[in-house]
């Protein structure tokens, strides 16, 4: 959709949390396009801006049209940076918590040596004379 275009699906941003090394890490990815599509169900829109941004994200219930001169800049309208703050602020990231294995404790097998190339078995002895 024309209005998921500016949020890239490939943003994203990666927490590991502080377990001991040999416990199981949770890894949360936090999805840029997950929030506005969540914001979007919500009733969360956007529009063109003019200017130094490229684009309003405006908060339920206010107007797509008009100036923004009105309206409370970090409360009714945000730029894409605000809006990820307040995201933060209102704990409103849908997350995905994804296991990741602690490193190995057990010691790894060295790598086996190349096989050498069995050489030929020398020709046998020439006959003897007599």
């Amino acid at each position: 959709a024309a209005d998921a275009g500016h949020v890239s699906s490939s943003q994203e941003a990666v927490w590991e949390s502080q377990a001991p090394r040999d416990e199981v890490q949770v890894v949360q990815v936090r999805k840029q396009s997950a929030l506005w599509n969540q914001l979007k169900a919500s009733g969360w829109t956007w529009r063109k801006a003019s200017g130094l941004e490229d684009y309003w994200y405006l908060r339920p219930g206010v107007p797509q049209t008009g100036r923004v001169d009105g309206l409370t800049r970090g409360h009714d309208y945000f730029n894409v940076d605000e809006l990820w703050k307040y995201a933060d602020a209102q704990n409103l990231w849908p997350t995905i918590d994804a296991p990741r294995p602690a490193p190995s404790s057990k010691k790894r097998k060295p790598a086996a040596a190349p096989k050498r190339r069995r050489e030929p078995s020398p020709p046998p002895p020439p006959p003897r004379a007599g």
